[in-house]
């Protein structure tokens, strides 16, 4: 059975058909896993206009599945947000970050794939800061708070951010892309052994007497 063609959007109706177009792409992207197994067409068949009409909102197929995932990043960001924001000691704040963090991973692999492990090109003048560098920057503002009350010892927290950042984002890479060769603990477990490890080192104590 061909799907429905939907009727030509009358005046003021276009951001409507915009919204119809990305909850399709992220329901296929969703049920086929891949941005790359979802085709521009495909999208159009499930909202019911023709591919052209998918082309005079965006460029190209990757734009569309950007603004679907940044979309639901923002969602993230803001709920991330209330933690880095609230009371309590600085470095109980980033760890909820962390934690945060894995379980947007483990509840929108397809999204976390496409925000976070595809290449990024360089970003225009003007432009809205991408996912990662929103990201990036939550955790740079939580490390100067913590050096800032005395919680942290003084390391650049730009330098500090990054080492966090790709401890948290390899973690979170492992449970949306498991590989059956590397035991990788359940995502719970995996991002406290992070927080642990990153806030307290392997290194044994000092030998006692």
């Amino acid at each position: 059975m061909s799907p429905t063609t939907r009727a030509r959007a009358r005046k003021g109706e276009g951001d409507q058909l915009r919204r119809d177009i990305l909850a399709a792409a992220e329901e296929l992207l969703t049920v086929e896993g891949s941005a790359d197994a979802v085709s521009v067409r495909a999208i159009a068949e499930q909202v019911g206009v023709t591919s052209p009409a998918i082309y005079m909102h965006w460029k190209h197929k990757d734009d569309i599945f950007t603004e679907v995932c940044s979309i639901r990043f923002a969602e993230f960001s803001s709920r991330v947000m209330a933690n880095v924001q609230g009371e309590g000691p600085v470095l109980d704040r980033l760890a909820e970050v962390a934690r945060a963090y894995m379980a947007f991973a483990e509840e929108h692999p397809e999204q976390y794939r496409v925000l976070f492990m595809q290449p990024v090109s360089a970003v225009p003048d003007g432009a809205p800061p991408t996912a990662g560098a929103m990201a990036f920057q939550m955790v740079v503002g939580v490390l100067e708070a913590a050096v800032a009350e005395q919680e942290m010892r003084e390391l650049d927290p730009v330098t500090t951010a990054a080492a966090l950042f790709a401890a948290i984002h390899g973690a979170a890479s492992l449970v949306v892309d498991r590989h059956e060769d590397i035991p990788v603990p359940e995502p719970a477990a995996l991002v406290e052994a992070v927080i642990d490890v990153s806030f307290h080192g392997i290194a044994a104590g000092p030998a006692k007497p």
